[in-house]
């Protein structure tokens, strides 16, 4: 079907006329005519006018549409990447933003095929394209593909760009799976989970975009977002240089955003924990199997384990409650004003009785400090008035410190592993793997905790209990003086990103997911099949429900991405027989059936044979064309020393001198890296080296096979697992998945 000449020819009108409509708005003063107030909105709609001027639009949708009120209307739409405000011309051809959820929905939608949109809250409930058009030129002549009809203006088809790792945009080529999340949810909780290279952490990051852009086509929004309510959270450090880079150069929006969950979680302790009581933090160098053994202590917990220490912490905050001689403020006090000092005292301890302790999950907690606040305001407000006014911020003080030594994390913590001494040992043996005496390690806890010394490995259990047990109330007289804000920054987040979530402890999975106002937005990224830390992560997503406030119908229906768009065809093929086979169910993603290649990428490659021969193929390699110009990363399944220094002497002997993963500018053009694999989580390389596989049986600890299988992820065009005998985890794979070279 050819493409109607009156199509084209309305198209190439527009865009002139656009051009033409966006030179004369920026050069006359449109722009500087907005409010003031409104600045931010003045920015964007400056830089949509400049996007349009210089290229007018890349898209073209015939629609129809459906709104709330039932009514249907026929519409032309065109949309430009670099847009940030929907019709940013004063009359003309519609440009939208990149982020319209309409635009986007008739992209992905098959043509003639109506999708629905009602779920998302916006005033558009359904759209449906008729025709439609990408273009790689508009002015001076439209050059591009009409669907249905075919090319215009074009005498080869589109250049396809080199595909190039590493975290980019895909602005107006999302999936439909992708759209569907992307436009989901203008308020509550998303979680995207999928198989690696499927564009979690992209359609994560793009979702910024879309909140922040297009909340003015939600129906009804009780909360607006902007840019100072809006975080994003990386529990995984590899990802930072890549994350900022996409969210400044390619969606226009801060690196300051993003920030690493311990640098958050350490920032946070320092502003709200005011009086510590003697609690220090342990600051001697510790040995590595030593650190992993602390950081499972807390690191492994789930949801279960997280309820039983808040219990235990409610316990303590009912009894100490009782207990009046404690009252160290009473000294202040007791002597000017008895009547009011007892009737607090009183008070407090009736609060106490009131206490169901074990009964609440940490958000609905009775020991809460907003609960106690309300439930002795009048007594406290009281008793201060009484007070001499040079006495009062003394008393304030002392109430305060009070407070703390009432809600102390660290007695919790001491009283959790104490009483799960077995849970406790258990978890550390996993972490140390046999490097040290978990017995003796966890007796050097429990007495570090018992003297009020703690670990870095325990911020994020302090963090935890200190969030739940301050109040939420902002304003002076609605909470206790001094007392910190349970809030970062005294407010609550209205958006939180999360990228590779699986990655977190429950506590911290349990805090963040706290911090968001309950009218907001969490955006969730995980694979817990990546799970590979041996002392921290989750293996499920309960955790952040038992600390999230916003309703959790997003965390019950996740959206999964089943299409596996980092990898090859062919080692995509290998990725999914992997996987049924070790994890012993249907892998979850599918590979990419619209891939394209100028020429058939290799087969994933088994090479086995000894130190000689190993040597030997990684130089006729490393002389390949293909590798000469790309990423390489050479990974280490396991964390044996031995092997490490066994693959530095290879990469020594072909010359090549390989650095660790994490540097300024990340991997890029010649420079290989050698990493293991927990160091490399989150990236991804042209070509991939991975030894080890030969050492995991796959009847190994679950995180072990993990670790197999995000290493044979990572690799976008060439694979090869390098061994010194046939590894079990490939025993049942079919032959034809991948080519074999035994050397024996």
């Amino acid at each position: 079907m050819a493409v109607p000449a009156d199509s084209v020819q309305r198209d190439q009108k527009n865009a002139q006329a656009a051009q033409s409509l966006a030179a004369e708005q920026r050069l006359g003063g449109t722009v500087l005519q907005i409010n003031q107030s409104r600045a931010r909105y003045a920015e964007m709609l400056r830089k949509s006018l400049d996007a349009i001027w210089q290229n007018p639009f890349d898209v073209m949708v015939e629609v129809v549409i459906e709104l709330r009120n039932g009514q249907e209307e026929h519409w032309v739409w065109y949309g430009n990447e670099r847009v940030e405000v929907n019709a940013p011309l004063s009359y003309g051809p519609i440009v939208l933003a990149w982020t319209h959820p309409g635009l986007q929905a008739a992209l992905a939608a098959d043509l003639n095929d109506q999708e629905d949109v009602s779920h998302s809250g916006l005033k558009v409930v359904a759209v449906m394209p008729t025709r439609r058009a990408r273009y790689s030129s508009t002015v001076p002549q439209i050059q591009g593909i009409y669907e249905p009809g075919g090319s215009v203006g074009l005498t080869t088809g589109f250049v396809r760009a080199e595909k190039k790792t590493g975290l980019k945009a895909v602005k107006l080529d999302m999936t439909r799976e992708q759209v569907r999340a992307f436009t989901s949810y203008m308020q509550g909780i998303l979680l995207i989970t999928g198989a690696p290279g499927s564009g979690k952490t992209t359609i994560a990051y793009q979702r910024v975009r879309f909140l922040l852009d297009q909340q003015g086509e939600a129906a009804d929004l009780s909360v607006e977002y902007d840019l100072s309510g809006t975080h994003i959270l990386l529990a995984n450090k590899n990802l930072m240089h890549y994350s900022q880079n996409l969210l400044e150069r390619e969606l226009g929006l801060r690196r300051s955003m993003v920030t690493l969950v311990p640098d958050f979680i350490s920032s946070y302790i320092e502003n709200i924990w005011r009086h510590k009581w003697g609690a220090r933090e342990i600051k001697i160098n510790m040995l590595r199997w030593e650190e992993r053994g602390r950081d499972a202590v807390f690191g492994l917990t789930n949801e279960e384990d997280l309820k039983t220490i808040w219990a235990i912490f409610e316990r303590q905050v009912r009894d100490r409650l009782k207990v009046q001689k404690n009252m160290l403020w009473t000294v202040l006090t007791k002597t000017s004003s008895p009547k009011q000092t007892a009737e607090l005292q009183a008070a407090i301890v009736r609060f106490s009785e009131q206490i169901n302790a074990g009964e609440q999950v940490p958000k609905n907690s009775t020991i809460r400090m907003d609960r106690l606040h309300a439930s002795v305001q009048r007594h406290y407000s009281a008793l201060r008035s009484s007070l001499a006014e040079k006495t009062q911020p003394k008393f304030d003080t002392e109430f305060c410190k009070w407070l703390y030594h009432v809600y102390d994390p660290i007695e919790a913590m001491h009283g959790f592993v104490t009483k799960n001494s077995y849970r406790s040992k258990t978890k550390i043996d996993r972490g140390i793997a046999g490097r040290g005496d978990a017995e003796k390690l966890l007796a050097e806890i429990t007495s570090d905790l018992s003297s009020r010394r703690y670990s870095k490995a325990d911020l994020g259990m302090i963090a935890f209990l200190l969030r739940f047990a301050l109040p939420e109330q902002t304003a002076d007289g609605a909470r206790f003086r001094e007392v910190a804000v349970a809030w970062p920054d005294e407010n609550p987040w209205t958006h939180l990103v999360i990228d590779e979530a699986q990655d977190l402890s429950a506590p911290e999975a349990a805090l963040l997911a706290s911090l968001v106002d309950p009218r907001g937005a969490l955006s969730i990224s995980a694979d817990f099949r990546q799970r590979v830390s041996a002392t921290h992560g989750i293996e499920t997503s309960e955790p952040i429900l038992l600390g999230c406030q916003i309703a959790v119908q997003g965390m019950r229906k996740p959206f999964r991405f089943a299409v596996n768009k980092r990898q090859t065809q062919q080692i995509g093929r290998f990725l999914m027989a992997f996987y049924e086979v070790n994890f012993g169910e249907a892998p979850p993603f599918d590979i990419d059936h619209d891939a394209y290649y100028d020429l058939p990428p290799p087969l994933p490659e088994l090479f086995i044979g000894d130190d000689q021969s190993i040597t030997q193929r990684m130089k006729q390699l490393k002389n390949l064309p293909s590798l000469a110009k790309g990423s390489v990363a050479v990974l280490q399944v396991n964390e044996d020393m031995e092997e490490r220094e066994k693959i530095q002497g290879y990469l020594s002997r072909i010359g090549i001198n390989a650095v660790p993963p994490i540097h300024e500018s990340g991997p890029s053009g010649n420079q290989w890296i050698i990493a293991t694999v927990e160091e490399i989580k989150g990236l991804e390389f042209d070509a991939c080296f991975v030894f080890g596989l030969d050492g995991v049986d796959a009847a190994e600890l679950e995180f072990n096979r993990n670790r197999a299988y995000v290493g044979l992820s990572r690799p976008a065009h060439r694979l090869v697992m390098f061994c010194h005998e046939f590894p079990m985890l490939l025993r049942e794979i079919p032959s034809d998945r991948y080519s074999k070279k035994d050397t024996y």
